[in-house]
Formats: structure tokens, sequence, C-alpha cells
């Protein structure tokens, strides 16, 4: 199996898995099975239908990377976020029982499916849409492998109602709930320059959160006042104290759910140019938008735990997906190690024949040092390459036992490798 982004589709290509369609919950387009010609793949492009499972005689044990179930279960995530989005937000009818089903749906497929729990690749067919099912599915995949950091930051809660995350997916869905809100010149400016100093635009958390409060859970609607604050409290919006007097939250005085949420929406907004709220915009590789996470400025925006998890819930270079390396080979990448991300196992590729095939044996480029990887799905990404200072970097698991031993919360410092080029607790 190959993962391919539609724009890399090609007739004679056979698919490996159904396509869904990105709206409509239990809609198949195409069967597994099904021989790609150019009608289809345009009607797909028309769809934007994101990308595509496609066979690869020789790579058939990636097929636990990708879960139809999973699939599925995104799919309705993304309509129920669609169908929130489609109401008028002053006058909204909100199923919010739909949405948590939806939620509780898809985290049970997750635990189901676990080597198939990352995040892979876009959901939706719309700019908006995309980011908002972006986000969620990646703020669910985060909380997640976070199980240890709930239970510690709600103290006040069991450790099994620490970590329920319905609540987390709902405020992620309806976090940008405000931006039917806002003046719609701000809401165009932000969908053109992504300008977060736009006071006319930072208006969409607060008139949000007043919007839903009454009716969300307290942990959801606190997403919707606080997925625009940062890890070192130069976020917005501020908070009013007793006093009349106006502080900026900071660190864990920032709900949980908000920092998991603040993680995802950043890393979906990295992946996309300043105009990536514009239709057709393309996606940049995942490896772009993490090398750009794990340095100033926005390392310091996150909480440095959950910058850990995310590492471990996006892979720089997805299972199934293709790259070049530095000796001029196509290859797919079959395994992937979030101890060292940029390194991941390859397989070489006959791209000449139809379908691919691999040629020769799987590479490991954490012990293969003389090669790397030049492109992504034909992007350039040799300047965002990142590695571990130490074996234990990115190791999440190593963060979790020095949180239960109680020795430090800090991590390593940033990475070394050259800058990329320019392209308290709460319930």
């Amino acid at each position: 199996m190959l993962r391919l982004p539609i724009g890399h589709a090609a007739p004679g290509l056979v698919l490996a898995r159904p396509v869904l369609h990105p709206k409509r919950r239990g809609t198949v387009l195409l069967r597994e099975g099904v021989t790609l010609d150019d009608l289809a793949i345009r009607r797909l492009t028309e769809l934007n239908v994101p990308l595509l499972w496609v066979v690869c005689p020789g790579l058939e044990h990636l097929a636990r990377y990708s879960s139809p179930e999973i699939d599925e279960a995104c799919v309705a995530l993304a309509s129920q976020i669609d169908h929130a989005c489609d109401h008028d937000p002053k006058h909204p009818r909100l199923d919010f029982p739909a949405y948590r089903d939806a939620v509780t749906t898809l985290i049970h497929r997750l635990v189901t499916h676990p080597t198939a729990a990352h995040f892979l690749g876009d959901l939706g067919s719309s700019p908006r849409l995309r980011h908002a099912a972006n986000a969620c599915l990646l703020s669910i995949l985060i909380g997640l492998k976070l199980d240890f950091y709930l239970v510690r930051e709600r103290p006040r809660l069991s450790s099994a109602k620490a970590k329920e995350l319905s609540s987390l997916g709902v405020g992620a869905m309806l976090r940008d709930f405000g931006h039917g809100l806002i003046a719609p010149a701000a809401l165009e400016r932000w969908a053109r320059t992504a300008d977060q100093n736009d006071p006319a635009w930072r208006e969409h958390t607060t008139l949000g959160f007043d919007a839903l409060k009454d009716t969300l859970d307290p942990s959801a609607a606190s997403v919707l006042l606080h997925h625009h604050q940062r890890f070192d409290g130069t976020g917005f919006p501020p908070h009013t104290n007793l006093d009349g007097s106006s502080t900026t939250p900071s660190g864990h005085d920032i709900h949980i759910f908000a920092r998991i949420v603040a993680a995802a929406d950043l890393f979906d907004r990295l992946r996309y140019p300043p105009s990536g709220l514009v239709e057709g915009v393309p996606a940049r590789p995942n490896v772009v938008a993490l090398s750009e996470i794990i340095r100033p400025p926005y390392r310091a925006w996150l909480d440095p735990i959950v910058m850990l998890a995310l590492l471990h819930a996006a892979p720089a270079f997805p299972p199934g997906s293709m790259v070049t390396l530095s000796d001029g080979r196509e290859a797919a990448v079959v395994e992937w190690n979030a101890l060292d991300p940029c390194r991941p196992t390859v397989r070489p590729l006959d791209i000449l024949r139809s379908p691919p095939a691999p040629t020769g044996e799987a590479i490991d480029l954490s012990r293969t040092p003389t090669l790397t990887i030049t492109h992504a799905e034909g992007v350039p990404v040799s300047g965002y390459l990142f590695t571990p200072d130490q074996p234990h970097t990115f190791d999440l698991a190593t963060a979790a036992r020095r949180m239960s031993d109680r020795s430090h919360l800090l991590l390593d410092p940033p990475p070394t490798s050259p800058p990329p080029t320019p392209g308290g607790r709460h319930r």
C-alpha cells in the first residue's frame, strides 16, 4: 500500500482502501480494488478528497497504518463539524449529543486500532472544515498519548474521569464558533493573512465562549475561550481579576484541554502558508510544521509535554508516504520512530512501474547517516530536518517517568539542527 495525495494519483493505480465521501457519512465514492482513470481522479479532486491508499505489491504490511473504521469515524466527525459550522451562529441550533457521539465513536476506534491512530493527512472538503476537523482529530490523538498527564493536571477528578476525552473533542470541534460572530471583514483578513494581532479577529474567543458557555461542559467551554493562550503567557484573551486588573494566563494556569487544542491548532496552521484558509492552497509536509514548532518562537508557546505528544501523534513522514532520498532514489516510508522523527525506515521504489514496486531491502535511516530525505511527496524538506540532541529528547515515556519520580519537568534544550529555511491545573 502507498499513501498518495490526490494530486499524485495516476490512471492505472488500484485502490487499496475504499474512498469515502469527505462530508457524507457512509457514502462510498469508490470501492477497494477499483482501477483509477482520468475521470475518477478529476471527480475525486473536485470533491476535495485529500488522499488515497493504492496497491503497491510488497508493501502490504502498511495496511496496519490505515483503518477503514477510523476513516469512517473521521468522516462522521467532519460531517458533524460541518453541521455545526452551517448554522447561524447568532441563532444556533446545535446538536451537542450528536457531536459528543461522533467524538466518542472516533475515540473508541482510535483505541481499538492503535497502529492507525496517527495524523496522516487532511480531513474535510473546504479550508474551514479541513482546519476544524484536522485540529479536532489531532487534539484527540494527543490526548490519547497523555493519559498520565491528564491525571496529573486534573487532580480533582478520579483517574478515569481525568482521562475522559469527549469534552476535549467537542471543545476542539467548536473552538472557532466565534468566527461566525465577528465582523466578516475581520474573518476575511484572517483568511488571507492569519494575522493573530488583529483585535477584531481576537474577539472570536470571547464571543464564542459567551455564546455556548451555558450549554457546554465547562472543560469544553474553556477550549473555546483559551485555545489561543500560550504557555509563556503571550496569548489571548486576558483574564480580568477581581480588582479589575488584567493578566494573561500562562503555564499550568491554562486548562490542559486548551493547551492540547492550542498545539493541534498551531500544527495545522503551520502546515499551510498564511493564505492557507483560501481554497486550493496545498498543505506543506508534516515535517515542515514540526520543525517550526520545536524552535522559537513557537516552542515557548506550547506546553513542553503536549509538544512531545504532538511529535508522537503526527509523524514527520507518515507511513506509506513517498519521499526522495539524498542519493536520488524514490522510496516509501515503511516504519517511523517518534524518538528520531526525521530518520524513518524507508524502502526504495521503482516509480516507473505501474504500480510502483519496491526494489531492495528496507533502509533504517537512523542507522544510515549518509542518507537523508530531501523531498516529501515532491516538496523540498532538507532545510526542515531536525535531530534529537540526546536519545531521550523526544521520548514521552521518559517525560512520564520523570513526573512519576517527581524529579523535574524540564525537557532538553532545543535541537541544534540549523533553523529551517524560510518557506494552575483544572478540571
